[in-house]
């Protein structure tokens, strides 16, 4: 026999069927389904616990309404409709009523069935805090990448670091968070996790610098920027003071790579004592450690960072940190833009001094890479103090070198770059032209210049036009 028939051969049958079926499911939701969301690693196994919970929800509708239809509607309906039993007409005087009790009320009978089956489900998702809804998006992922399969775990967490769709950038940074504080977790994987959480960061903070550029204020990647320097930035940074182990110090570059993204003011002490204890090249957790700096954009690291510039002997150290450098200069001067130079703070001023005084000296000797970098750094500073520097660099023997493009690696998959092909003695000019407004010194020197010769077209061309530039506001 049918079992539903079976069932509904009686209304006790029913009524108890329903309370079981009712009782199972609440009382195994929460259970189950944190098990699903903290030990489970089959999602064939989930899959069961979903079909297990929808079946005793489905089941626990029908039942119960097939008790209600047959309280609603006429002419012994469960008998008629459910058992398919012969019931006989009911003995009404009036024709209307005989015709409704002998009706099938299916349509009636359906909506019901599907009220009562999405009230249950809504129960469901109210017991476990949308269990449902949040395994459909990123649940399956962290079951998954509790498995042994390390290279699909990689390429789950390199498949969530590239995700940029509002719901999607949730769901990653929730899976990536709970990947990388999990002990358990090989080593590879945790590092991967923090990558993923890093280029997310990155993401999530340039967005949102756009979105500040472009006058909206507020966002979610702001909201978004906001929340993982209160509940995440405070663990990654207690992960790198208070950890110790192999495992650990593997994990230090990492932890500093994600922080660096979330822009964590407070984790500036940090990243400064990692530096502190330079001696030679940068060790990946130095170089992610000036790169986090960088990302912070503190004014106050600047001369710390132009002293270590000043003992660099590694040419991909100096650029990183001079990019650092010139970034966190850049970001202060676009933010400080109605400030007039002669208003600027003295502790800024200091660094700027500081600065320039570094890259003077590097413009007018050693490598060709380090002479073009330090051109472009010290026009950033808009800095008077840069003429001598420059004018100097403009005389000395290499000066007619050409500048290549300077690639810089940031570690989360993002480059960063330092200038364009071009004549060192461009960048040269175009840094004097920063601070040549209404100096006769530079208005002399261009025109001796321009009176000696000697020079290609388009320098030339530059030096005619700075010449103009402060002629007209003399």
């Amino acid at each position: 026999m049918n079992p539903i028939r079976l069932i509904a051969k009686t209304k006790t049958r029913l009524i108890v069927a329903t309370l079981i079926c009712l009782a199972v499911w609440i009382a195994l939701a929460v259970p189950l389904t944190e098990w699903v969301r903290n030990t489970s690693t089959s999602t064939g196994l989930d899959l069961l616990v979903m079909t297990f919970f929808a079946f005793t929800m489905l089941a626990g509708a029908t039942f119960a309404a097939i008790l209600i239809a047959d309280q609603i509607f006429p002419g012994e309906w469960r008998r008629r409709v459910v058992l398919g039993e012969a019931v006989e007409s009911p003995d009404f005087e009036d024709d209307l009523r005989v015709l409704k009790a002998q009706k099938n009320y299916i349509l009636p009978a359906s909506a019901i069935l599907v009220a009562l089956a999405l009230g249950s489900g809504w129960t469901f998702e109210g017991l476990t805090d949308g269990f449902f809804g949040e395994y459909s998006r990123f649940g399956f992922l962290r079951t998954s990448l509790r498995g042994d399969d390390t290279a699909h775990k990689l390429e789950v967490l390199n498949e969530l670091g590239d995700r940029r769709r509002e719901q999607y950038v949730e769901d990653a940074l929730v899976v990536t968070d709970d990947v990388w504080r999990d002990p358990g977790q090989p080593e590879v994987v945790r590092a991967e996790a923090l990558g993923a959480l890093s280029r997310l960061g990155a993401y999530i903070n340039t967005a949102s610098d756009s979105w500040r550029d472009s006058g909206k204020l507020k966002s979610w990647q702001d909201r978004a920027s906001l929340r993982l320097r209160q509940t995440v930035a405070p663990d990654l940074r207690r992960a790198i003071e208070e950890g110790s182990g192999a495992e650990t110090s593997a994990l230090r570059a990492p932890l500093m790579k994600a922080l660096g993204t979330l822009r964590d003011h407070k984790s500036i002490p940090v990243f400064r004592e990692v530096l502190e204890d330079l001696d030679g090249p940068l060790s990946a957790e130095q170089r992610s450690a000036v790169v986090a700096l960088a990302r912070i954009r503190d004014f106050s690291v600047l001369k710390p960072l132009a002293a270590l510039v000043e003992r660099s002997e590694v040419e991909a150290d100096f650029t990183v940190m001079s990019w650092a450098i010139r970034d966190t200069i850049g970001h202060y001067f676009k933010s400080h833009a109605d400030v007039p130079p002669d208003e600027i703070p003295k502790e800024v001023d200091s660094t700027l001094e500081k600065v320039v005084s570094v890259y003077s000296e590097f413009v007018s000797s050693g490598s060709t890479t380090r002479r073009c970098v330090s051109a472009m750094v010290l026009r950033s500073t808009r800095d008077v103090r840069i003429r001598a520097g420059l004018l100097k660099a403009f005389e000395a023997e290499g000066a007619d070198e050409i500048c290549q493009a300077v690639r810089v690696e940031l570690g989360d998959t993002r480059i960063g770059w330092l200038g364009a092909e071009e004549p060192l003695k461009r960048r040269i000019i175009d840094g004097l032209g920063v601070v040549a407004l209404g100096d006769a010194d530079i208005a002399l020197w261009a025109s001796k210049q321009l009176d000696k010769g000697g020079h290609d077209t388009m320098i030339e061309q530059l030096l005619t036009d700075l010449l103009a530039q402060i002629q007209s506001r003399q």
